[in-house]
This record gives structure tokens, C-alpha cells and sequence, in this order.
């Protein structure tokens, strides 16, 4: 029992490092990872991470732009033909690192053909969805948007649109069925870590309402009011000062920076944030909800599991694991 245990947490542990490889890989802005020594984060990375003015979330490496030339008229119904006739690809070993991808179903090519040089920049170029896996552990589920050009005959021009696809429309629950099936092919349970982009603006969002409304009832997260009535009860504001530093990038009052110590005291809130934030209805977090909705259960949080720099902006590193029974 031990043993199994103890294989079993390996693995898991390999599979957030095969994240945190595959993030720092990614297209995030910066790539550098944070060294969890003496400090999270320097001063000039603490500002509030908006990257335009009309969303507050994180630039999602889950969402580049992809084009797909097309005759027809850009609707959604072409969209959902993109993505309905779409077919699944995967490569990589069987059960060790592979990568689920979903390809337009005009494009005919074998993704494990290493002889073909331009064969990885075909695939980023066309690629609707991915998602990866490691053994019987699944992440990194992401979408891109589908951008289709109408050519107008009459005078040569042409019109582009983008839709952004969300993880359940845009073809990763396709690419999921089938890594759940790989990863319990040999008796293992599939497990999947999701990634929470957009934490921090959530929580930093609960806070400012409550704090303008100066009145604690008007607080949207039932996991922070707790942590609230738990500061009024023993006077200790050490979890919400620490939570709140997390969450806006700004240090605590007497500290320079939101460093190792402000993680540690925000541990138990934040992870408590992050599990409310993960089962939010209205899907907050897609790729929880995704794992969620293909009947994976919220197990626990995974504190610290991804130090990317902009991931710990974004959700303050941290990541959710589901187990599908």
C-alpha cells in the first residue's frame, strides 16, 4: 500500500514538472521562472497584470490566433464545422509524455513524422486544441481561436473574423475522452491538474467590492468572508493580509515584497480561494471546469505547483488536481 502510494505521488510530481516545462515552453510573455528562494517576486513585476483594456485576465497561452482560409461565409455554423469535422492526433510515447492535438480534417499529415522538417511549424499553425499528459496524469488542456477569411469575388477583398472557443466548445473534451481512456488503460486512475488563470483578478475583485462597501456581508466569495470572521474572532489579519498581498501584487504593510513568508501565511486561505474559484457555476476556470464536467473530482489544491512568473500573477501558482473514478 505504501508502495502504490509512493509510486503514485512520484508520478504526480513528475507531472507538474512536465507543466511547469510545458509553460515555460509555451507562448507566455515571459518565460523566466521564479526561484523560490528568499523572494517570489521583485517589486517591478508586482504591478496588476492587464494586458488590454478590455479584459482583466492574464494573457491565456490557451488562446493564439490561428487562420483558416475559407470561400464560405464566416458564421459560427462554419466555426462548428471546423470544429465538428476536426480529427484527433496524438503523439509522443504511448503512455509516457504525449500531446493530444486536434488538426483541421483537410490537413493529412503523421505527427510522429520526425523526418519532416517544417512538421512542428505545420502543427502550431493549425492546431484547434491541445492537451497533454504524462502516464495517467492529464494537463495543459488549451484552445485556439479560429480565424476564418472571406474572400469577396466582386472586388478582391477580404474579411476576417475571430471567435474565441472556450475549452468545452473548442475541442478539448474531444481530445479528453481520449487521454482518459489511454491513462486508465493500464489500471491506473487518470488524474488531471488544472490550471486556474484569473485567480488573482477574482479575488482581488471580492476584495475591493467588500472593502468599498466596508461591510464584510457584501463579500461575493463565501471562502473569503470566512477568512474575514475568522480575522474578527482572533484579531490576527496575518491570512488576509497575506491573501490580499497575493492576490494585488502588493506587498504586505511592512514588507517589501510578496515574498516566500507571504506565501507561506496565505497558504490555507489561498488554497481555500482557489478550490471556491475552481467549482465556481459560471466556469471562471475552464479548465477545471472542463475536468469538472467530464466527471473529474476536485481533490485538492496544489500550492506553488506552477512559479512561471506570470502564472503566479495570475493565480498565485496555484494549480487543482481532479481524479476521475
Amino acid at each position: 500500500m505504501l508502495l502504490m502510494s509512493s509510486i503514485r505521488k512520484r508520478a504526480a510530481t513528475q507531472a507538474v514538472l512536465q507543466y511547469r516545462q510545458y509553460a515555460s515552453q509555451s507562448s507566455h510573455p515571459n518565460k523566466q521562472q521564479y526561484r523560490l528562494s528568499n523572494k517570489i517576486t521583485k517589486t517591478p513585476l508586482l504591478q496588476k497584470y492587464n494586458p488590454n483594456a478590455s479584459s482583466s485576465h492574464p494573457p491565456r497561452s490557451s488562446y493564439t490566433t490561428r487562420t483558416l482560409s475559407s470561400t464560405t461565409t464566416t458564421t459560427e455554423s462554419s466555426q462548428k464545422n471546423i470544429m465538428k469535422n476536426a480529427k484527433v492526433h496524438i503523439r509522443g510515447e504511448k503512455y509516457g509524455s504525449r500531446e493530444y492535438i486536434l488538426l483541421p480534417s483537410n490537413l493529412t499529415i503523421d505527427v510522429n513524422d520526425d523526418s519532416d522538417a517544417s512538421l512542428e511549424s505545420t502543427i502550431q499553425a493549425s492546431k484547434l486544441a491541445s492537451l497533454r499528459a504524462h502516464r495517467n496524469i492529464i494537463f495543459g488542456a488549451r484552445v485556439y481561436n479560429v480565424t476564418t477569411t472571406d474572400a469577396d469575388d466582386e472586388d478582391d477583398s477580404t474579411t476576417t473574423m475571430t471567435t474565441p472557443l472556450n475549452l468545452m466548445t473548442g475541442g478539448c473534451k474531444r481530445l479528453l475522452n481520449v487521454a482518459l481512456n489511454d491513462a486508465a488503460e493500464y489500471g491506473e486512475q487518470p488524474q488531471a491538474i488544472a490550471a486556474l488563470y484569473g485567480l488573482c483578478d477574482w479575488v482581488s475583485t471580492c476584495i475591493h467590492e467588500m472593502e468599498r462597501e466596508r461591510n464584510a456581508d457584501q463579500c461575493s466569495s463565501e471562502a473569503l468572508l470566512h477568512i474575514i470572521q475568522e480575522q474578527e474572532k482572533t484579531g490576527d489579519s496575518t491570512t488576509y493580509e497575506a491573501i490580499k498581498a497575493i492576490a494585488t501584487g502588493i506587498p504586505r504593510p511592512g514588507h517589501s515584497v510578496v515574498g516566500v513568508g507571504t506565501f507561506r501565511d496565505g497558504q490555507k486561505g489561498w488554497e481555500t480561494l482557489a478550490t471556491e474559484y475552481a467549482m465556481t457555476q459560471d466556469g471562471l476556470a475552464q479548465e477545471a471546469a472542463l475536468y469538472r464536467m467530464c466527471g473529474g473530482e476536485l481533490t485538492n489544491v496544489e500550492h506553488l505547483a506552477d512559479r512561471s512568473e506570470d502564472y503566479i500573477r495570475s493565480a498565485g501558482g496555484a494549480m487543482v488536481r481532479f481524479y476521475f473514478l
